[in-house]
């Protein structure tokens, strides 16, 4: 059955207020959106780290949702936007970004232009649409005629763009795009259309439009929209890496009284999604109330991209050799030394006096029995919590081996849960979910009482996630493990190191995950 909105917009007759000669919003100042200004299914919608998402809790198989706000038209104007889709579009996943509406042709057709992500494109197109209410209310797109052709930029597996495109009266459209990956992060000239149909409307709908499988309800993602008077192609300055499309990095985990023969180490993570350049930023221990030296971050490997852990270390093998599971370990020779009995640290932007943030670092943060322990990391609870708060912080879990350098924390209440968007973990050890036997998981989901659900997702050690397992085949996985079947041929994968993690849903419980570690 196909889930779609019904009589969602009449976009040529709803009342608005008078609107200003332009329209934006960035999603910083608002919690949800509201109707009016939007309308639609704004129910579908969230807001998320102060970017709108779509995110649908209980998607059919086949979907559609779609919103809409209004916005001034002129003789010539400009809109922009960022768009992210954690998915390379398809047939069956999809986007239109619908512009300006040029046409009524009856009271339940509309001529528009948009832009297309998708849908049998390659890449992002513009496109002439008609859209049209249905007798039963559903919406249909009639016709989609390629204006601008964008496949010469296919879109990446995670696509991140920041659009830009123009229209002016006599003169016709024109299309710019930004890529992380598409264009190389450069501002393109996608191309331009004579297509010049003025619309007789003083103000129409700017819409959302995402069609999208039960997989892909929560991976549509909006920010910085704009619409504004004047065809303006991109400024200088837009073209110039804009500092506030990257990421920034967090202080995450600190290995200050390292095993025998092992080294200190400092773990940094990027909660963004954006990248992050290490060269822009660096570190300090703080010494009688000031930084007396603020040492920029090596260059070895100068992006972290979303989700990736980098440790810092005056000697590579001093963690490798104890932890074979490390991911990318860099050697920092001029790493600050971290003193066992306590220090503060600070993370920096490149060339600033005043740490982004700062984390005074006491043994006692460890927790009971670890205080002169070797080899006990002080692992960040939370990213989205600040690091100063001490109680933001403890001691890694004896059932991940005391640390985690390069992966996800053993007492981290989000990494592991951010992808799957469900509430923090039921603590099962110390401060978060620990990592657990796979045995005692599989045990656990065989034994669920009528009414449960359950699902699975299979991560890298970098935190990427590779697959995605639905609740029959969760359940088919563990019990084929528990009657001996090796874990390899029971989830069909490729020799490595893994964490799953594992959701649950009891009848009278909310949600919950388990995690645990495997190497195949």
């Amino acid at each position: 059955m196909i889930r779609r909105l019904f009589v969602w917009i009449c976009l040529l007759s709803v009342i608005c207020p008078p609107l200003l000669a332009q329209w934006s919003e960035d999603f910083d100042e608002i919690t949800q959106l509201t109707s009016p200004p939007w309308r639609g299914q704004i129910e579908d919608f969230t807001i998320l780290k102060k970017q709108l998402r779509l995110y649908v809790e209980n998607p059919e198989d086949v979907n559609e949702s779609r919103i809409a706000v209004s916005v001034p038209y002129s003789q010539s104007m400009t809109w922009r936007g960022y768009v992210k889709l954690d998915f390379r579009p398809t047939s069956n996943n999809y986007l239109y970004c619908y512009l300006y509406c040029y046409n009524e042709v009856s009271d339940t057709e509309f001529d528009y232009v948009a832009l297309r992500w998708g849908s049998g494109s390659k890449g992002v197109d513009l496109v002439d649409v008609r859209l049209t209410i249905l007798p039963s209310g559903a919406s249909q797109i009639v016709r989609a005629d390629l204006l601008i052709d964008g496949s010469a930029y296919p879109l990446g597996q995670k696509s991140k763009i920041t659009f830009h495109t123009t229209y002016e009266t006599g003169k016709g459209w024109n299309l710019w795009l930004r890529g992380e990956e598409e264009t190389a992060d450069q501002i393109v000239h996608i191309g331009q259309s004579a297509f010049d149909k003025e619309s007789p409307f003083e103000l129409g709908g700017l819409g959302i439009d995402c069609f999208y499988t039960k997989s892909r309800a929560k991976a549509f993602t909006f920010d910085n929209l704009s619409v504004m008077p004047g065809a303006n192609p991109p400024t200088e300055e837009e073209e110039e890496e804009d500092p506030t499309l990257l990421g920034q990095p967090t202080l995450n985990e600190l290995m200050a009284n390292p095993l025998v023969d092992a080294s200190e180490y400092i773990e940094l993570y990027n909660p963004s999604d954006q990248p992050v350049v290490l060269s822009k930023f660096a570190i300090g221990l703080r010494m009688n109330g000031q930084y007396p030296s603020i040492i920029p971050l090596p260059t070895a490997v100068d992006t972290l991209r979303p989700g990736e852990y980098i440790v810092l270390t005056k000697t590579a093998a001093g963690v490798t050799d104890f932890y074979p599971q490390a991911q990318n370990v860099v050697t920092m020779e001029n790493l600050p030394q971290l003193a066992n009995k306590g220090f503060t640290i600070g993370l920096f932007a490149i060339n600033d006096t005043q740490p982004l943030e700062e984390v005074v670092y006491t043994p006692q943060m460890l927790g009971t029995g670890n205080v002169t322990r070797r080899g006990v990391a002080l692992e960040r609870i939370s990213f989205e919590q600040p690091a100063s708060d001490s109680t933001n912080w403890a001691g890694g879990l004896q059932s991940a081996g005391y640390a985690t350098p390069g992966y996800i924390n053993s007492q981290s209440t989000n990494a592991d849960t951010t992808q799957l968007e469900v509430p923090p973990a039921e603590e099962a050890e110390g401060n978060g979910p620990s990592y657990l036997d796979p045995k005692r998981i599989a045990t656990e989901i065989n034994a669920l009482p009528q009414g449960s659900l359950c699902g699975s997702v299979l991560y890298l050690l970098s935190g990427h996630a590779v697959k995605y397992i639905n609740g029959n085949a969760t359940k088919r996985w563990c019990r084929h493990f528990l009657d001996g079947k090796p874990l390899r041929q029971a989830l069909d994968l490729k020799s490595g190191t893994y964490m799953i993690v594992v959701w649950i849903q009891r009848p009278d419980r909310p949600i919950y995950p388990r995690k645990c570690i495997i190497s195949l």
